[in-house]
């Protein structure tokens, strides 16, 4: 399921510790107090959730736990590679690093997320500032994300390059916002007719952004890990979305049964051209 928060960019520099219940139960020893931050910074500390420990503790993985006084800055994009946005304890992290969530949308099946994808890819080359948004594309250029990490501010770059997710620079922001606006008012007519209405409602919703000054648009959930050496240079072709099932088929289902169809008449056109054949060289011999 993705999420929407609106991340406070401060809460990247700040340390993580999990309690000191927590370490007896996990086996662990006192973070140094050596090793602690100034003060100042100290004081902006955030207990990792009790919750969230439990779901590390789970054997098939175990961890990751946060090093001694690690920055949320390094430590949020271990956590989320590793366990997803909705793992338990998850949320319960973010809200304690003061980031407010915006929205979520139920994507329950594979069909509905790609559907999710291909909207977001089809508004932003119909209404969207390709310079601005591509990175949002489907399938983004390397040059598109390149530069969307450039734009976003110096204390996010690192954290928006290693997480699985989109964070919106300030431009990023305005440019997608006047997009969502363009196409409403359009009525989404650049969409495929399936991807408007009600469902389009329900993604440009989820999408509005919601950031201010100080704080980043973080979307979590529906992207990959960007490697820039094996990316791909140039943007994919636009990506379509199959419309929903007719009389309980899928138009996939729809193309089988046409193939099938067509199959069977040229069968049947076969058979009587063959006996029409016959027929017609066996007239000098019925005389």
């Amino acid at each position: 399921m993705p999420f929407h928060y609106r991340f406070p960019l401060p809460a990247l520099s700040r340390p993580l510790v999990i309690s000191s219940e927590d370490l007896v139960e996990l086996g662990h020893d006192e973070p140094d107090p050596e090793l602690a931050p100034e003060p100042a910074v100290l004081e902006t500390l955030v207990t990792v959730p009790h919750l969230l420990v439990k779901t590390l503790e789970a054997p098939a993985v175990f961890g990751p736990f946060p090093e001694p006084w690690e920055r949320a800055g390094t430590y949020l994009p271990k956590l989320l590679d590793q366990w997803g946005a909705g793992a338990a304890g998850v949320p319960e992290l973010l809200l304690a690093l003061g980031a407010e969530e915006v929205a979520s949308l139920s994507l329950p099946s594979n069909d509905e997320r790609l559907r999710y994808s291909v909207w977001v890819d089809q508004l932003v080359r119909g209404y969207g500032d390709l310079d601005l948004l591509g990175f949002l594309l489907v399938e983004p250029s390397r040059t598109d994300m390149e530069r969307h990490f450039d734009r976003m501010p110096e204390v996010a770059r690192a954290f928006a390059r290693k997480v699985a997710a989109w964070c919106l620079a300030p431009e990023e922001r305005h440019a997608l916002a006047a997009a969502l606006t363009a196409a409403k008012a359009d009525g989404y007519r650049k969409l495929q007719r399936h991807l408007r209405g009600e469902v389009a409602g329900r993604f440009a919703a989820f999408l509005a952004p919601a950031s201010e000054a100080g704080s980043i648009d973080l979307f979590m959930g529906r992207t990959a890990s960007y490697f820039a050496p094996d990316h791909r240079e140039q943007r994919g072709k636009p990506m379509r979305a199959e419309g929903p099932p007719v009389l309980g088929v899928t138009h996939q289902g729809w193309r089988r049964v046409g193939a099938v169809i067509a199959i069977l008449v040229g069968f049947f056109v076969f058979s009587w051209g063959v006996w029409g054949l016959v027929a017609l060289l066996s007239l000098p011999f019925r005389r």
